[in-house]
């Protein structure tokens, strides 16, 4: 039975989007941060959690990002919670795309290199 590799980042993503309440989502991201070994998970999920906690995001986030960006101008504390939405959702759909398995991606963060490949004599 094969394991779900992109797991964890389909659960960002999820976490994301869900209609819930700031602080339901930023205990969810902190927990989903804290539970992984992957750096850039961690990284994208302080990152949204740190907009959050900046901007309030509201309950319904994509809702509230499509609303914001057709608007002729917003705060900049707006701008920057649009910023890094799109910058995180963007990330994790190139992560879960990528060909790289997730255990090698946390392995070469941690300093693993791949074994050199054999030469013929």
């Amino acid at each position: 039975m094969a394991t779900d590799d992109k797991k964890e980042y389909k659960t960002l993503l999820t976490i994301i989007v869900s209609v819930a309440s700031t602080p339901a989502k930023r205990n969810k991201l902190g927990k989903l941060a804290i539970g992984s070994d992957d750096p850039l998970l961690r990284r994208l999920a302080a990152d949204y959690n740190d907009a959050l906690r900046q901007a309030g995001g509201p309950d319904d986030t994509p809702s509230w990002v499509e609303r914001l960006s057709k608007q002729p101008t917003c705060t900049i504390g707006h701008s920057n919670f649009i910023a890094v939405f799109l910058a995180v959702t963007n990330e994790c759909h190139k992560a879960i795309a990528s060909v790289q398995p997730q255990w090698q991606r946390i392995a070469l963060a941690h300093g693993w290199t791949p074994p050199a490949p054999k030469t013929s004599p």
